[in-house]
């Protein structure tokens, strides 16, 4: 997508005054994403990954940005539980001696496409960001890595009443896709604040610490109305414009 609107823009850079507002930017850099509100799963914790992206800016004025970009975006989350017992719902029996326990963790890979406005504060050399817009994202992989696993101590087994079940220890391991758990999309806003350090008049390094908010649930299950609302980002990187502006001759000739 990057690629795309960037050689549609090449296309109108007839104008020198429209050359000069083109900049591609790169990032990286640590991202933290995690869930909130999650009915059924117990001790979430979240994923840290690494997250990198590539954008095409155009610069509306001075102080002013659009940009569009393209960006690797790995999340995921964990989920553990230990039961202190196991309750039959037929009869009410508590197995004081028996347990339920289980641990999963689940990554999902996405290739994310954000549209972003920014606005610049301050000087020539050091200047404030703020920057806002929409994102896209579209899952690359699925994949879910646990256990699940039951004991039934001797003393309780007779009140299971289930002539299949033995006594100790019954667990399943998995390692796979997760595909059918999840949704193929993602949408929603972003925000990020920072600073840019203009190096000279064709480079810039960047800090944006950034938060992204899901406005869609990503579960599958659509009794599940779980979004991606712990993202954040601390990326850091350069932007390189295309054609710095330099002045006609005739200007020169003319002072």
């Amino acid at each position: 997508s990057v690629l795309i609107f960037s050689l549609a823009v090449t296309q109108l850079t007839a104008q020198s005054t429209f050359k000069n507002r083109l900049s591609i930017g790169l990032e990286v850099g640590p991202q933290f994403s995690g869930l909130r509100n999650a009915t059924g799963l117990r001790n979430l914790k979240g994923r840290i990954s690494a997250n990198a992206g590539a954008y095409v800016q155009y610069d509306v004025s001075k102080r002013l940005k659009v940009s569009l970009g393209a960006y690797y975006d790995p999340r995921g989350f964990r989920s553990d539980y230990k039961s202190e017992f196991l309750r039959l719902s037929d009869t009410g029996y508590v197995g004081s001696n028996s347990y339920f326990a289980y641990a999963t963790a689940y990554k999902i890979n996405y290739l994310t496409f954000p549209v972003n406005v920014t606005y610049l504060s301050g000087g020539d050399k050091f200047r404030l960001l703020v920057q806002g817009g929409i994102y896209l994202s579209v899952a690359l992989k699925y994949r879910e890595k646990g256990f699940r696993e039951i004991y039934i101590n001797q003393v309780d087994l007779p009140h299971f009443g289930d002539s299949t079940l033995t006594a100790g220890l019954h667990r399943i391991d998995y390692d796979g896709s997760a595909k059918e758990l999840f949704n193929a999309t993602d949408f929603g806003l972003r925000f990020a604040f920072g600073m840019i350090y203009q190096y000279n008049k064709n480079i810039a390094f960047t800090f944006k610490p950034g938060f992204y908010f899901g406005l869609t649930r990503f579960f599958s299950n659509p009794q599940a109305n779980v979004k991606w609302d712990r993202i954040l980002r601390l990326n850091a990187g350069i932007v390189y414009k295309l054609h710095p502006y330099t002045k006609p001759k005739n200007e020169y000739i003319l002072r």
